[in-house]
């Protein structure tokens, strides 16, 4: 992949997407000590979770989309991603924010 600064994967100027040839998701802040920002590509069926302490950003492949609504619905993000996301689907780590 194309990668700059801290590991991070830089966008393809020409068509906007990254070295995976996707486009840059768009994550929504959420409420949680562990998580700081969620987003989801449907299509895809892509997971990208921001962690609140390191800033680093996991993208998780092949995750079904109730997943990523139950996700976004847990009274605990944290506790749910642990349980249900983490360590059970296939990812990249794509460096600090």
């Amino acid at each position: 992949p194309l990668t700059g600064p801290a590991g991070r994967l830089m966008l393809d100027e020409r068509t906007n997407r990254d070295a995976a040839g996707a486009p840059p998701m768009d994550r929504q802040p959420v409420e949680s000590s562990l998580i700081r920002s969620v987003g989801y590509a449907p299509t895809a069926s892509i997971l990208e979770v921001e962690l609140a302490e390191s800033g680093r950003v996991y993208r998780y492949f092949d995750v079904p989309y109730s997943l990523f609504e139950e996700l976004m619905a847990a009274e605990s993000k944290g506790a749910y991603f642990n349980d249900h996301i983490r360590d059970m689907y296939a990812f990249e780590e794509e460096g600090p924010a």
